[in-house]
């Protein structure tokens, strides 16, 4: 990796927060261990280190279709492999569950890690649910995945209904117990609902900019204005579908190529037969490998646009590291974090906006919602 001294001094001496990354659920899948170096995570303890993060947050995430299952029940699993996560890095990774703890962020170097749900589907549409979850440490909730449930609309849904009465009631019970609100994922009206109702400052932890790529699951200006008169942060997504426009037109005819040879799999190979899993796993692997991804610099183009529109102190860093099947090229996993301060040093950005964005604005949030 090559960046000025400069740029690897300010990197390193900086507080840097990863405001999103799939790695629970990613290990728990695919049974890789987070405490040893491996090429198939893009976190794990080391990368983790070496890439200069102080503070990751880890999402916890069910997917809708496994609500026969259990969400909850799915959520002890990740709570349990949190712990293997903390109990095996020797000290070197602690969860955070108070706003006093933030303040050893950055005193050393351990790596704190925070827990957060992506999408209110899983606490299983109980309010009281929130209170289990709070007390086995999660301090954030994503109000949304790509589905929408009891308490909210998902952008990815064809009605938008915004807060139904229950997520109006959801959001006072976050601002009450001092959990953040996410709302990545969640559809223009949830937002605006959202907005209107909470005393806190907000964050959408892993979204882009509308202007650069029209995925729906990107921000457009009004709602970044809007973000940023809540004196909320937006993390960057590193996923390249959202940071440009080929690359989700392509995605989206790939998609339905994809669509297609899926149905001929089925019908030869049988639904979840393991041969169709590998050949359903194979054509993925094709697909995105055919993908000429963009280079890490467009990551830097658009913190410079949540710059322009919502201010200096609206936007951080929201990887979704374990949760994208490819990245843009040069920040292939955590450890090449240090080439965005390079990028910023180039662009002649001053120090005190660089460490804003690398972890001060997210930090912020963090402390005035935490308690």
């Amino acid at each position: 990796m090559n960046i000025s001294p400069e740029a690897r001094d300010l990197h390193f001496q900086s507080i840097v927060v990863d405001a999103h990354c799939d790695t629970l659920d990613r290990v728990i899948k695919r049974r890789k261990n987070f405490n040893k170096v491996n090429d198939f995570l893009h976190i794990d303890m080391d990368k983790l280190q070496r890439g200069g993060v102080n503070l990751q947050i880890f999402a916890m995430f069910n997917h809708p279709t496994l609500r026969k299952r259990g969400f909850m029940a799915r959520l002890d699993k990740m709570f349990l492999q949190m712990d293997k996560f903390i109990e095996g890095s020797n000290g070197g990774l602690k969860l955070i569950t108070s706003k006093d703890q933030l303040s050893l962020i950055g005193k050393d170097n351990t790596v704190y890690g925070m827990l957060s749900i992506e999408g209110a589907h899983s606490i299983e549409g109980k309010l009281e649910n929130l209170d289990v979850i709070y007390q086995r440490g999660v301090r954030l909730l994503g109000l949304t995945w790509n589905n929408s449930n009891r308490f909210a609309s998902s952008v990815m849904d064809s009605v938008d209904n915004g807060l139904s009465n229950d997520g109006k009631e959801l959001i006072k019970k976050l601002n009450s117990l001092g959990m953040v609100i996410d709302l990545s994922h969640s559809s223009t009206q949830t937002l605006y609902d959202t907005l209107s109702i909470t005393d806190k400052p907000v964050i959408a932890s892993h979204s882009c900019c509308f202007i650069f790529s029209d995925s729906p699951r990107n921000l457009t200006d009004d709602e970044i204005k809007a973000i940023s008169r809540n004196q909320g942060v937006i993390g960057v997504n590193f996923v390249p579908f959202f940071l440009d426009q080929g690359n989700f037109d392509k995605l989206l005819k790939l998609n339905d190529h994809r669509h297609e040879k899926y149905k001929d799999i089925n019908k030869e190979h049988g639904t979840n037969s393991p041969e169709a899993r590998k050949q359903k796993k194979l054509l993925l692997d094709e697909m995105f490998t055919s993908i000429k991804t963009v280079n890490y610099k467009k990551v830097i183009d658009h913190i410079e646009h949540f710059i322009e529109v919502g201010g200096e102190d609206c936007v951080g860093l929201g990887s979704d590291f374990d949760g994208t099947h490819f990245l843009p090229q040069g920040l292939e996993d955590v450890t090449k974090m240090p080439l965005l301060t390079d990028e910023m040093l180039k662009r002649g950005w001053s120090k005190d906006i660089i460490q804003k964005i690398l972890g001060k604005n997210m930090l912020r949030v963090l402390k005035d919602n935490l308690k």
